[in-house]
């Protein structure tokens, strides 16, 4: 009999993966860098460190992006025996589409300057949602 998988799981579970790692440090991070802090003594380096913490509860209390450019979306999938997809898409397909929802959300957007490089041109987004929404070159490298 197996497993079927709908294709709008696979966009939703995409999309919602990228919303949550653009939000949340690991907790071992999180932890790592605590007791960093906790060892430093540099006065410079504990600052840098206190304000990493900082902005990385910021992030996660306000499900903001941790980091206004969260890089290109590399995308590793295995897939057990006895799986069927439903749907007449490729896996490809479907994936990239999670990718897009993810970085046009209209709660909340994922920036990408590999979507959109940095120009003169790019602060535009700031001023109109449309310029950003219309960057077809959303996509992801799928292994």
């Amino acid at each position: 009999m197996g497993i079927v998988i709908r294709e709008d799981d696979v966009v939703k579970s995409v999309a919602d993966a990228l919303q949550f790692i653009s939000y949340y440090h690991p907790a071992d991070y999180i932890r790592s860098l605590a007791a960093a802090y906790e060892k430093e003594e540099s006065p410079a380096a504990k600052d840098a460190m206190a304000q990493i913490l900082l902005n990385s509860r910021m992030a996660a209390l306000g499900r903001r992006p941790i980091c206004q450019d969260t890089g290109m979306v590399s995308a590793f999938m295995k897939v057990g025996m006895n799986v069927r997809f439903e749907t007449n898409r490729s896996i490809a397909d479907l994936i990239n589409e999670g990718v897009k929802h993810a970085y046009t959300d209209s709660i909340m957007v994922i920036f990408s300057r590999v979507a959109m490089p940095l120009t003169r041109d790019w602060l535009q987004c700031f001023e109109t949602e449309s310029h950003f929404r219309s960057a077809s070159q959303i996509g992801s490298f799928i292994m």
